[in-house]
């Protein structure tokens, strides 16, 4: 049965395609062009620089659209079109892989950026997400010092920017004990965010962790 009042708002006030912004017309949350460059979900391959990190998936790619989307949520509060993120998200093919995970956790904006920009990204995209698949949310991490952006950082200069940046919420330390955690963040570019997280985690005794991305570009 068709709701006639959201179909009137659509043609009133259409939704704006998330990775290139036209109009999209009722029922859509992409367009047309925009979600045949999505590109695939995938493993991304390990690296030595992430030993605390099991395996790390990323459900699309960073180039083009979905890329565009990211920037323009982050940076522009373009968050009137979750519907389209959770259906891009949804499309992630090893979903039954992660299933029997015990925890999703986001990774931590530090307070004064979070305050900043009025909500972290990873847990706007990630936590209805999870409701979804039937995995608690937890909140377990936190950033105990301010970091500089990672953007532009070469692999040693991110890892050292993060040292001892994270560290687990006291109240959250014994849940996570003999756990699998699906560590998730927007992006994954070398990894040295998550590998900081992850290293806190496995302290703590989480069994595995287990990154998934929004977008990556990495192979």
């Amino acid at each position: 049965m068709v709701n006639w009042r959201s179909y009137i708002m659509t043609m009133l006030y259409p939704s704006l395609c998330p990775g290139c912004g036209s109009s999209l017309l009722w029922g859509e949350t992409w367009c047309n062009a925009c979600r045949r460059q999505w590109g695939m979900g995938r493993r991304i391959q390990r690296t030595s620089a992430i030993p605390h990190v099991d395996s790390v998936y990323c459900v699309a790619s960073y180039c083009g659209p979905v890329g565009r989307g990211l920037r323009r949520l982050k940076y522009r509060r373009h968050l009137g079109n979750q519907k389209a993120w959770q259906e891009l998200l949804d499309s992630f093919p090893f979903i039954d892989r992660l299933c029997v995970y015990s925890f999703v956790m986001p990774i931590p904006l530090v307070w004064q950026r979070q305050a900043e920009r009025g909500f972290n990204q990873s847990e706007w995209l990630f936590r209805p997400w999870a409701k979804r698949q039937g995995i608690c949310w937890l909140d377990g991490l936190q950033r105990i010092r301010k970091t500089q952006e990672q953007y532009g950082l070469k692999r040693k200069a991110r890892q050292e920017n993060l040292k001892s940046a994270f560290a687990m919420k006291g109240s959250f330390t014994k849940a996570i004990y003999g756990k699998k955690i699906i560590l998730v963040d927007d992006i994954y570019t070398t990894g040295a965010t998550m590998e900081a997280c992850a290293s806190v985690l496995k302290k703590h005794g989480a069994s595995t962790v287990t990154g998934l991305v929004v977008a990556s570009n990495a192979p």
